[in-house]
């Protein structure tokens, strides 16, 4: 049985830089990010293995936001602008963030963190 290819999206324009490493690398990288293919970028999501799933169907320049890391860094959001810069709708925010909040309840370091 073959196994499957999973396909990266790597920059080949000269024009573009070597994909940063490091977060210091990218902040102030090019805007809208050329690397789709990161997992913080905000037009698809990256599954473990590297496989790319479409979050929306338009073009990566019209995205208001390409950076997650970007967005994080300003700080705390609304429920209704987090679904404005996903794309998705308010109750899909919800259910999101419930699930988080169920997985890092489970989280052993946030455990160590509730110890007096």
């Amino acid at each position: 049985m073959a196994m499957p290819v999973h396909l990266r999206l790597v920059p080949t324009e000269p024009d573009i830089p070597r994909r940063p490493r490091t977060r210091a690398d990218c902040r102030e990288g090019l805007r809208p990010c050329p690397y789709a293919s990161c997992r913080h970028h905000l037009l698809a999501e990256v599954s473990p293995v590297g496989t790319l799933f479409a979050r929306r169907g338009e073009d990566p320049a019209a995205l208001p936001e390409s950076c997650s890391l970007d967005v994080a860094d300003r700080g705390q959001h609304s429920e209704r602008e987090v679904a404005a810069i996903l794309g998705v709708s308010h109750a899909r925010v919800l259910q999101l963030t419930a699930r988080a909040l169920k997985k890092a309840s489970k989280s052993r370091q946030l455990r160590e963190l509730d110890r007096p």
